[in-house]
Formats: structure tokens, sequence, C-alpha cells
């Protein structure tokens, strides 16, 4: 155009700018649809599958495997920030946890009778206290060794 006449040897005239992160690299899922599905699974307790009949209805078709994959990936992505609040967690001079039993209807190798169990913690400096929910299969001790690393309290 005639605005950029002569400015060549400026280097370019027009920049753009680079793409932003994306949680699923080469992905053509949004940042804001996986927090809208993550808030509606763990937040709402709406099940994948009738997300699945929500975004059908909407003329979307994303199946319940794809928004499975997709909270994976959410659930690895948030693991530097989960490495922090137990670091929070380790930070306070008393650490409180728990486990309470929690049925899982299909889990690969056990029947949905099966008990499983939900391990809380909560720890961190007096005042601002931090909690941390992580599911495991069993009620083994290496949940709590894990969360409770080398703390001294």
């Amino acid at each position: 155009c005639r605005a950029c006449e002569g400015v060549e040897d400026d280097g370019p005239t027009v920049k753009t700018a680079p793409m932003p992160l994306q949680i699923i690299p080469q992905g053509i899922v949004t940042p804001g649809l996986l927090a809208h599905v993550a808030i509606a699974k763990y937040a709402d307790a709406l099940p994948l599958y009738r997300q699945e009949d929500q975004f059908a209805r909407l003329g979307l078709d994303i199946s319940r495997g794809t928004l499975a994959g997709w909270m994976i990936r959410v659930a690895k992505a948030c693991d530097p920030l989960i490495d922090l609040i137990i670091e929070e967690i380790r930070s306070g001079p008393i650490v409180n946890m728990d486990e309470t039993t929690v049925q899982v209807l299909a889990e690969p190798g056990r029947t949905n009778t099966t008990k499983s169990f939900m391990w809380v913690a909560r720890g961190g400096t007096p005042g601002k206290p931090v909690v941390l929910f992580r599911y495991h299969p069993t009620r083994a001790g290496c949940v709590a060794s894990e969360i409770l690393g080398n703390f001294q309290g």
C-alpha cells in the first residue's frame, strides 16, 4: 500500500504475534472449551456422556472418548500446579490427611463394586490453608508418603 512504500529497508511492516500456547499442541480444542468441559464434569458433576449428548444437540460431533482424552491431557498439564500445591501443604506446621471410599463404576480390571479411595490433604500456612484431593484405587500408604514427602511437622 502507499503508506508502506519505502519502508522495505526497515524490515517487515506487518508483524504477526506468536500463537498462544495450547494445552493440547496442534489440537483444535480451545482452552475455553477445555475449561468448560472440566468445570461441567468436576464442579457440576455432569458426566462426559451427558456432555456428549449436549454437544450433539448443538450439532457438534464430539465423542466422550475425545472428551475423556482432553481431560487426561488437562490433568497432565496441571501436574506442575499439583506439585506447587503439595509444596505449599508441606510448608505449614501441620498436615491433616484422610481417605474416604468412593465407588468407580468402570475401572479397568476392577468390578463396579470395588472400593477406591479419595485422599484429602490439608496444610499450608495458618490462615491460608491449601487442600488437595487425590484419587487412588487403593488405601496404600504410598499415597500419603507421596504427599507428605519429607514433612517433619
